[in-house]
């Protein structure tokens, strides 16, 4: 009966055949916000695991007879692994089909989270906890590929910024969780309460997955070995590196992970001593306040980039994908910078209590998910028949810069200060808000010039030098309003 349940659920939907870049898939309303709630709770739970551990650290140390900068080492070492999921599940979506490589993905870590609360040694831990982050990006590469198939452009970014409160909730709450199980029980009780979330997920997911799309469908899958092996070459995620409009939002994604996980990173060590604060808990709750600070920028964010999305529409008769880049300005160049610095230096100095790196990390988080929810949304419009490859580019460099922070910024933040490291992570930002702004106005023409169209054509085409060639166009017209 269940099949039987999940194959109604699953089934082929209706498709509208809109002037957008691609046929839009109808369902109810009810059934896409089941769908987006699935896509949430499996990428909440995978970031959940990414970061429940901090507050845990000098306990997983003690337990396993090692020190704190292994365990860190680790941590960096899982950024890593999530950095390079995506080239082994982007192949094996073109192999089986992205709905059943998600199925794969989340028994995989069912298993390997399992292994890993088990380890019976620190090397057995750490091997464990990498293979099973290895499945990680999955959920966020066909979570977002999903909704951009199910949601018109102008309803996108606040579709994306609900399937995001996810993706920003598990750093954010998974070290609150983390901090209330390490105070009253062992710390491998994170790992079956991540086991218990991930089974929960799985079933809502053999329910609620809907089966593949025919933009899917119609492209062949690999069958001889020589092109199995063929799809396994990362060369197709780095391809569209070429782009420099998706080269400079890559980096743009990695210098904004950075300051999130400087923000994640380091409370336990910042906080506990400055305030005399004695167990984790106390730290744990610390995160309630950055946790806030990611849904409502999330939330405010990908309405925001819609609304800035209708409004060029209307001025200039057609939509670009880059226009809701536009919408992050403010969170690039005040929100994050003001809060970051208050953050930094009111620590450095004791200055405020705790009131203030309270408030300034609300604002802080706040500020980064606004400005991620445009890039999100951009990554999966930018090449509407690529969208795995650019979101897979995306994650690598986005956890690749994570990994640095979390390796790097406790060891920076002893060397230099809180006030100086929030110094170094604001130029960062501000790096990253003048790529955003070149993307968000030379987009087009960069992409034009990459695919060796930007040097050629007549005076007539160089009069509609911000329109793309007609192939490439993801328009949306006023009547799709």
């Amino acid at each position: 009966m269940a099949a039987s349940v999940a194959s109604a659920l699953a089934g082929d939907a209706p498709i509208t055949k809109t002037q957008t870049e691609q046929p839009v898939h109808e369902y109810s309303r009810w059934r896409k916000i089941a769908i987006v709630f699935v896509m949430s709770w499996l990428a909440f739970t995978t970031s959940f695991s990414s970061a429940a551990l901090f507050p845990a650290i000098p306990d997983i140390a003690s337990d396993f007879g090692t020190t704190r900068s292994v365990v860190d080492a680790s941590n960096a070492a899982v950024f890593i692994c999530l950095a390079i999921s995506g080239f082994l599940w982007v192949p094996l979506m073109q192999i089986l089909g992205r709905r059943h490589a998600y199925y794969a993905a989340a028994v995989a870590f069912l298993i390997f989270s399992s292994a890993t609360a088990a380890a019976p040694t620190i090397e057995v831990w750490i091997a464990m906890r990498c293979v099973s982050m290895l499945e990680g990006t999955t959920f966020h590469i066909a979570g977002q590929a999903l909704i951009a198939d199910i949601f018109p452009p102008v309803r996108r970014g606040t579709a994306i910024g609900f399937f995001l409160v996810g993706t920003i909730a598990g750093p954010a709450l998974g070290p609150c969780i983390g901090g209330i199980i390490v105070t009253f029980t062992s710390w491998r009780a994170i790992f079956w309460t991540q086991c218990g979330m991930m089974g929960l997920g799985a079933v809502l997911c053999l329910l609620f997955y809907p089966s593949e799309i025919d933009a899917v469908k119609a492209e062949p899958r690999p069958s001889r070995p020589s092109d199995i092996v063929c799809a396994f070459n990362i060369m197709h995620i780095f391809r569209v590196f070429k782009f420099p409009n998706v080269l400079l939002t890559n980096i743009t994604c990695g210098l904004l992970s950075f300051s999130q996980y400087s923000l994640l990173i380091a409370p336990r060590h910042l906080i506990n001593p400055r305030f005399n604060l004695t167990t984790p808990l106390v730290s744990g709750l610390f995160y309630l306040s950055p946790l806030a600070g990611f849904i409502t920028g999330t939330l405010l964010g990908g309405a925001y980039s819609d609304r800035v999305v209708v409004k060029y529409v209307r001025l200039r008769g057609r939509r670009a994908p880059q226009d809701r880049l536009r919408a992050g300005s403010w969170a690039f160049f005040a929100v994050i910078p003001v809060s970051s610095m208050v953050y930094g230096w009111c620590l450095q100095y004791d200055k405020g209590g705790l009131a203030v790196p309270i408030v300034a990390a609300f604002w802080w988080a706040a500020g980064l998910m606004a400005a991620f929810s445009g890039l999100n949304a951009y990554c999966v419009e930018s090449f509407p028949d690529r969208r795995t490859e650019v979101v897979a580019g995306k994650y690598f460099v986005q956890y690749a810069f994570g990994a640095g922070a979390t390796g790097g910024m406790v060891p920076l933040i002893d060397r230099i200060g809180v006030g100086m490291a929030s110094t170094v992570g604001v130029g960062m930002v501000l790096v990253a808000g003048v790529m955003m702004s070149t993307t968000a106005d030379h987009g087009e023409g960069m992409q034009r010039w990459a695919d060796g169209l930007g040097k050629s054509g007549s005076q007539e085409q160089k009069v509609d030098h911000d329109r793309p060639p007609a192939a490439q166009r993801n328009d949306v017209h006023l009547e799709d309003l």
